[in-house]
C-alpha cells in the first residue's frame, strides 16, 4: 500500500525518518543510515530522505554512497543547490576534481543570488554564498590551477568570508 492508502505505513515512514535524524544529531552515522534506508523502503520518492542518508554516509566517510544518493536528490530536483555543493564536497574528498568543479560550477549557476554574482558593468557583488566559491577554489588549488582559486578565493573574501584569508596569503600574494 502506498502512503496516501494506509496510514500504520505514513507513521511507520515517519518515525524511521525520526530515528534517523534522532541517531544523526548523535552522530550515530551507521544507525542513521540504516534508519533513513527503512523508511526509504517505504517510500523510494522522497528526495529529503535520500539527502538525509547522503548526508550520514558523508559524515561516515563514506563519499561513494553519499554521492549516489545527492544523485537520486539531483534526479529528482535538479537544480538542488544543496545537494550539488554537498556531491561536490564528496568529489573533492574522493580527489575527483573535475567532478566536484562541475557540481560547484551548476550551483553557482542554479542560485538565484550566485547566478548573478558579478554584474557585469558595476562589478558589484550580489548576497551569493562564499562558500560555493571557496569549495570551487580549493578544488582548481588542487587541479593546479592557481589563478582561477584565487578568483574563487577574492569572490568569497568579497562575501564577507574570513575563512579565505589564510588561503589567500598562502597562494594569491606575489
Amino acid at each position: 500500500k502506498s502512503l496516501r492508502e494506509d496510514p500504520a505505513t505514513k507513521s511507520d515512514y515517519i518515525n524511521l525518518n525520526e530515528l534517523g535524524l534522532i541517531f544523526y544529531s548523535d552522530e550515530k552515522y551507521d544507525s542513521a543510515a540504516h534508519y533513513y534506508s527503512l523508511s526509504l523502503q517505504i517510500d523510494k520518492s522522497s528526495a529529503q530522505i535520500f539527502l538525509n542518508r547522503a548526508y550520514a554516509y558523508q559524515d561516515n566517510g563514506n563519499h561513494s554512497k553519499a554521492i549516489e544518493d545527492f544523485s537520486k536528490v539531483l534526479e529528482m530536483q535538479s537544480n538542488s543547490i544543496e545537494a550539488l555543493m554537498l556531491r561536490g564536497n564528496s568529489y573533492t574528498e574522493l580527489e575527483n576534481f573535475d567532478l566536484a568543479l562541475n557540481d560547484y560550477n551548476q550551483a553557482i549557476a542554479y542560485d538565484s543570488t550566485s547566478a548573478r554574482v558579478f554584474d557585469t558593468k558595476s562589478i558589484d557583488l550580489y548576497n551569493a554564498d562564499p562558500v560555493v566559491f571557496k569549495e570551487r577554489g580549493e578544488s582548481y588549488l588542487k587541479l593546479e590551477q592557481t589563478e582561477k582559486a584565487c578568483s574563487d578565493f577574492n569572490k568569497a573574501k568579497a562575501l564577507d568570508s574570513e575563512d579565505v584569508d589564510e588561503l589567500i596569503n598562502e597562494y594569491c600574494t606575489e
